[in-house]
């Protein structure tokens, strides 16, 4: 299982950056949740189709 937090105020990227470093699967991102989350689910839209 991959965990994505996502959020676009740099101090709350750093904090999870820190608290995370040592944690798989969990990944973070500076950015719009909206945008990322649309390439999550396209993505995995396309895989379905392909299997």
């Amino acid at each position: 299982m991959e965990l994505h937090l996502v959020d676009q105020n740099p101090a709350v990227v750093t904090a999870w950056q820190t608290s995370f470093a040592n944690v798989e699967g969990v990944f973070i991102h500076y950015g719009d949740i909206l945008l990322i989350a649309e390439e999550a689910i396209d993505g995995r839209f396309r895989q379905s189709w392909e299997t």
